[in-house]
């Protein structure tokens, strides 16, 4: 069902009906109505869609920028720990990870945020990582931020598809209507249903661009999260 072009299919049967208006009485014409209606609710969605990627973008962005900062944190304070004597306690912050795996794993990433700001809030200065207070503090502030701006994002993402696939159905439903009140008027004046009903089809191109939408981006967020 979500292979048809509504947009296209809207505006040619609409334009049709216009140009030969003299065989549609009032119902055929209040249905159109209803029909564009409809269309016009399916592309204020499509716009919706267009902004949320948006958002989404940004925060993937957003996580790639804080992950490059969290390694450069967390290849120092390694490096301190071992000249320090203190490389045994590496487990406590790293989680058997090195500072390679924080790069690419946002989960990862942002456990060591959380391991290193809960050892230096419980032990304050009698944490061997005491001195990167600042910085940790500072990370942790975003870490708590991106959390809840992918969640947010996901969030928007299953409410958007829900309201898509709703104002779909109802526009497919409006059509399908018209639809069979034109093939009436056709058969009794002997017209060519296609001069009025042309089913166009989403385009390659179309799916092409759904692959980079609001799943895609989606994906891309969840591969950051990937252990």
């Amino acid at each position: 069902m979500n292979s048809l072009d509504f947009e296209k299919i809207t505006s040619y049967t609409e334009a049709s009906m216009k140009e030969r208006a003299e065989y549609f009485g009032e119902a055929e014409k209040n249905q159109m109505k209803a029909l564009r209606e409809a269309a016009n609710i399916c592309i204020a969605e499509k716009s919706k869609e267009g902004n949320l990627i948006s958002e989404i973008s940004v925060t993937k962005t957003d996580i790639s920028e804080l992950l490059k900062r969290i390694y450069i944190v967390s290849a120092k304070l390694l490096k301190d720990l071992e000249l320090d004597g203190n490389y045994s306690s590496k487990s406590t912050f790293f989680k058997g990870s090195e500072p390679s795996h924080l790069k690419r794993s946002s989960n990862k990433a942002f456990e060591f945020i959380n391991n290193c700001y809960d050892d230096i809030k419980a032990l304050e200065e009698n944490s061997v990582i005491f001195s990167y207070k600042e910085s940790i503090n500072s990370l942790k502030i975003e870490v708590d931020k991106i959390s809840i701006d992918k969640k947010d994002n996901l969030y928007s993402k299953k409410s958007f598809t829900s309201a898509k696939n709703s104002s779909y159905k109802k526009w497919y439903d409006e059509f399908l209507l018209l639809k069979a009140m034109i093939r009436v008027v056709v058969l009794k004046h002997k017209l060519n249903i296609k001069d009025f009903i042309n089913e166009f089809k989403t385009t390659k191109k179309a799916k092409d661009e759904k692959k980079n939408s609001v799943h895609e981006s989606a994906k891309l967020l969840s591969t950051t999260t990937s252990k």
